[in-house]
């Protein structure tokens, strides 16, 4: 009976330390995975994401450089750093630094401070046939939603070591309580010879039955624990997925809206235009605010016989590609509104059924569009 409890002992203890061991290189394969694939990863979706980011801004800096404006180039570098991340709603751009050729120098004079951040550096070229080195721009993309996925990922491998450790005690009380019996039906059947008569063997207690399959069910529940986790661990990560993709293409579009309205600056300010007729610059004028703010109707109006009267001098609709001039409005019929234009800078006015400002222009004005 002695060496029949030493041998259920040593066997405990060999399945609870080849559990132990399973655990271990679950967890090293685990970390191998995080850190040779996952995380690579991620590091060049974020690189990627600050160089398209300053290859964003690289032509309009070029621009405000060679014009010689330092106001205009310290103007794109607040943008920059006014860009949110829209998961966190912090700065996406921890800072930029400028450089031109002469040695002068925009933004974040102190890159040391930057260490942790994603760098991306870029050439400013001046625009035309003929291109000359202006400068330098280097931009440091915030670490911030990096670190948040690390610690997301560092944490749900310390919950799967948890686990794994968890399962390895239970499994280890599981055998020490159920070996016993289990081990006295093992040790009938090697009592059966070949040849022998099955009748012969001693019926299994009810208990024996019992144990077992309460072995097999509390097996099956862990796997089905294992099964839960690893759906909520796939559904955690379809949802990361999801929540990069979407962040990704907000700052796409971002991106993209800040280049265009920058070109449409850009065209806008361009001295062709000044050697163009007035009527040809007012179309163009109209129909590239139009198009860059994506809108129906752009329209210029000015002023004559001493304020008394507003002219539309040109009118541009989108949706047919048409220039017109509109009528006349006459500024004594709609005192409200040409006080509210006096007194403020400009008028936003998001639902104009409901300003007060604008009601005189309703019926006349508004509603017939």
């Amino acid at each position: 009976m002695g060496k029949l409890f030493a041998y259920r002992k040593r066997l405990v203890v060999r399945v609870a330390l080849l559990m132990l061991l399973m655990g271990v290189l679950i967890h090293g394969a685990i970390y191998l995975y995080q850190h040779k694939v996952v995380m690579p990863h991620l590091l060049d979706a974020e690189q990627t994401k600050a160089d398209v980011l300053l290859e964003a801004y690289l032509p309009v800096l070029s621009d405000a450089i060679q014009s010689g404006s330092e106001q205009s180039v310290q103007l794109l570098i607040s943008k920059l750093q006014l860009i949110a991340n829209p998961m966190t709603g912090n700065p996406l751009v921890d800072g930029v630094t400028v450089e031109s050729m002469g040695g002068a120098i925009w933004g974040d004079k102190k890159p040391t401070e930057k260490q942790r951040s994603f760098i991306s550096e870029g050439i400013l070229f001046s625009s035309g046939d003929t291109r000359q080195m202006l400068g330098f721009a280097k931009l440091y993309y915030s670490r911030e939603y990096f670190d948040q996925l690390s610690q997301e990922a560092s944490d749900s491998l310390l919950q799967l070591s948890l686990l794994m450790s968890s399962l390895s005690v239970l499994l280890l009380l599981i055998l020490a309580h159920y070996l016993r019996p289990l081990h006295r039906l093992a040790e009938s059947l090697k009592e059966w010879g070949v040849g022998d008569n099955p009748a012969q063997l001693p019926e299994p207690t009810p208990s024996a039955s019992r144990e077992i399959l309460l072995v097999h069910h509390a097996i099956s529940s862990l796997l089905d624990d294992l099964h839960s986790y690893q759906l909520s661990l796939e559904d955690l990560v379809h949802e990361r997925t999801e929540r990069l993709q979407i962040a990704n293409t907000t700052l796409e579009q971002s991106h993209q809206r800040i280049v265009n309205q920058n070109q449409a600056f850009a065209s806008l300010t361009k001295n062709d235009s000044v050697n163009l007729p007035l009527q040809l610059s007012l179309d163009s004028i109209t129909r590239i605010t139009a198009r860059t703010l994506e809108i129906e109707r752009v329209s210029i109006w000015l002023y004559e016989d001493e304020k008394q009267i507003l002219r539309c001098i040109n009118l541009y609709q989108q949706s047919i590609d048409q220039h017109s001039a509109e009528q006349l409005i006459q500024v004594e019929s709609y005192p409200n509104y040409f006080q509210a234009v006096e007194e403020e800078r400009a008028l936003v006015i998001p639902q104009v059924t409901k300003d007060k400002r604008i009601q005189e222009l309703l019926s006349d004005y508004l509603q017939p569009l």
